[in-house]
């Protein structure tokens, strides 16, 4: 993705974040530290099924059974900077292909996992890729420079 396609799907998760948060509200809903602990895969994987149909109320379970792992994974990959983000344009993407899932192929918490290591390696490049452009930029002769020199 490109930067302006990464700040598009950041404000989306973002949105999505400001969605599940007012879900929770509406629904009482606290997530529970221990909750990524305690619910056992095949919860995940009914969760997961159901958003794939539209639920949102069991993706903003998967979510609270799951952030704290997305998270911790997506800081290691990407660092601390623009983690969050990172993670809900995470969750935005398992929103939009969580119809996808398959459990005879692996588990929801794989799936969700692999989901993030793809998001989170693709923020790495393209956020190494916008610093190694504005490296190269600064060592560049100016314009003015090579002309000067002809």
């Amino acid at each position: 993705m490109r930067n302006h396609d990464m700040e598009l799907a950041a404000a989306a998760a973002r949105q999505m974040n400001a969605t599940l948060l007012t879900l929770q509200a509406m629904a009482g809903f606290v997530r529970d530290s221990r909750s990524s602990r305690t619910r056992d895969g095949d919860a995940l994987a009914a969760d997961l099924q159901a958003a794939g149909r539209g639920d949102a109320a069991s993706l903003e379970a998967l979510y609270g059974a799951t952030a704290r792992s997305v998270l911790a994974l997506v800081r290691r990959i990407a660092g601390d900077s623009g983690a969050e983000d990172i993670m809900l344009a995470c969750y935005l993407q398992v929103w939009q292909q969580a119809r996808r899932f398959d459990a005879s192929r692996g588990t929801a918490i794989s799936w969700l996992l692999a989901i993030a290591r793809n998001v989170a390696l693709e923020h790495a490049r393209t956020a190494g890729a916008a610093h190694a452009d504005a490296d190269a930029d600064a060592s560049a002769p100016a314009q003015e420079d090579v002309v000067a020199h002809r």
